[in-house]
C-alpha cells in the first residue's frame, strides 16, 4: 500500500517529524492520516493489495478519496465492503476517484450515472478563467451529489474555478 504518510506513522498514533511536516505544510490533511490509518487497518481482512491512496478532500458531508490509476476497485471492495466501513466510521457520504488531470474523467466519475455533454474554458473580463462543465438536462434527475457539493469539492482539488451548468 502507498499511503501519503510513513509506514511507521500508519502503525501507530503517532506523526514522524516528516509526516508531521506534511501536516504542518498541509500536504496532507488530517483526514488523509485518519482514512490511511483505517485503510491500513482493515487490509488484512479486505486484502485492498497494492493501492495508492494520494489524498481526500470532504466537503458538505461528501468525502472524496482520490487514489492511483486502476485502484478504484479494490478501495471500494468487493460489493463496496471497504466503503461501507469507511462511510460507518467517518458518518459521511464517500465516492472514490482515480488521480488524474483530465478535468471531464474527474467530474464524469463524481456525477457518474449522469452524463457529461462537455467542458469549456470561459474567460470572463472581470477575472480568472471558469472551467465549465456542460452536462445533459436528462442527466439531471441522475445526479448522485448536489451540484454545489460537486463544484466545492472540484475546486478543492483542482485549485481552479468550475461551474456546472446543464443544456
Amino acid at each position: 500500500m502507498k499511503m501519503p504518510i510513513c509506514d511507521t506513522c500508519l502503525k501507530t498514533n503517532t506523526l514522524c517529524n516528516v509526516c508531521k511536516e506534511k501536516l504542518k505544510r498541509r500536504e496532507i490533511t488530517k483526514l488523509d492520516i485518519e482514512l490511511a490509518r483505517t485503510l491500513y487497518s482493515i487490509d488484512k481482512d479486505y486484502k485492498l493489495g497494492d493501492i495508492t491512496f494520494k489524498k481526500s478532500v470532504e466537503s458538505d458531508g461528501l468525502i472524496i478519496m482520490i487514489v492511483g490509476k486502476g485502484d478504484v476497485g479494490s478501495t471500494v471492495g468487493r460489493g463496496g465492503k471497504v466503503i461501507r466501513i469507511l462511510r460507518r466510521k467517518f458518518n459521511k457520504r464517500i465516492r472514490v476517484v482515480e488521480d488524474t488531470d483530465d478535468l471531464k474523467k474527474l467530474v464524469g466519475e463524481l456525477i457518474h450515472p449522469a452524463r457529461i455533454t462537455g467542458v469549456n474554458i470561459v474567460y470572463p473580463v472581470s477575472g480568472d478563467a471558469i472551467n465549465k462543465i456542460r452536462i445533459d438536462k436528462a442527466s439531471k434527475d441522475k445526479m448522485p451529489i448536489d451540484v454545489s457539493v460537486i463544484e466545492n469539492a472540484v475546486r478543492k482539488i483542482i485549485k481552479k474555478d468550475i461551474k456546472i451548468v446543464f443544456e
